[in-house]
């Protein structure tokens, strides 16, 4: 944070803010080794944060899960994975979408969301389901077409398929510190496939968009989160990265 930085800061502050400024000093303390502990986790402020048990996807864990879902018969369940994973959209939305959702190679949800152009791994997969069934919900039963709109019948699935991933792939590596850990653990940043949940792939988009440089409003326009939100996810995470030196995610704290 540069002298400029500090002093806008500095100005936005009021009393009503301290314990969050002094929460996010204390991060950025533990997060370079300062000390030890962040004294601000436990407090009344900090709840919230302190709750949060979740993390990020690691990309491999992603690639890993869309492949065990077409290999066994439910690639819906792997493309859903992959637009939450880089839209940031809720499971309740991705199950919504329909085909018009989907047009001229955009993505879009509701007017208060920006539309969002897939990856061109996404969009092969968006076309091959397309061709297979091209009217009505883009995640279905792939046996039968029919929507897969109800949480417990994509859940049922996704469980399914998490537990094939899980018996080639008990564990992944990723960039963020997994839950219950410390940095100075042998496995501090192992996540074992059971404890992956499709709420977590929302603050996995962020965490690419904020990692690729992209400014708040456009990572808040993309996901439909508040800038607020985007920034206290970013926050959350960046004291918990793998490599907690520079670069894009230093204008969230």
């Amino acid at each position: 944070m540069d002298t400029a930085q500090a002093r806008e800061f500095a100005a936005t502050t009021s009393r009503a803010t301290a314990p969050k400024v002094l929460r996010k000093l204390f991060s950025f303390a533990k997060a370079h080794y300062w000390m030890g502990r962040n004294p601000a986790a436990n407090t009344g402020e900090g709840t919230r944060r302190a709750a949060r048990s979740g993390v990020p996807w690691p990309a491999e864990a992603v690639s890993a899960f869309f492949e065990v879902a077409d290999r066994i018969g439910h690639a819906s369940v792997g493309t859903a994975i992959m637009l939450s994973a880089e839209t940031g959209w809720l499971l309740d939305d991705v199950l919504r979408m329909t085909w018009r959702d989907y047009c001229d190679g955009k993505l879009t949800i509701g007017k208060a969301m920006a539309a969002v152009t897939p990856s061109p791994q996404l969009a092969d997969r968006l076309g091959n389901a397309r061709a297979k069934w091209p009217i009505g919900s883009i995640i279905v039963r792939d046996t039968t077409g029919s929507p897969l709109r109800g949480r417990d019948k994509f859940g049922d699935l996704f469980r399914m398929v998490r537990a094939e991933v899980a018996r080639q792939h008990p564990t992944f590596v990723g960039e963020f510190l997994a839950p219950g850990h410390e940095f100075e653990q042998p496995e501090a940043f192992t996540v074992a496939t059971k404890d992956l949940l499709f709420k977590d792939l929302r603050h996995t988009a962020v965490m690419r968009l904020a990692s690729a440089g992209h400014p708040r409003p456009s990572i808040a326009a993309h996901t439909g989160l508040s800038r607020g939100a985007v920034s206290e996810i970013a926050e959350h995470y960046l004291a918990r990265m793998k490599a907690r030196a520079g670069g894009p995610l230093w204008r969230y704290l």
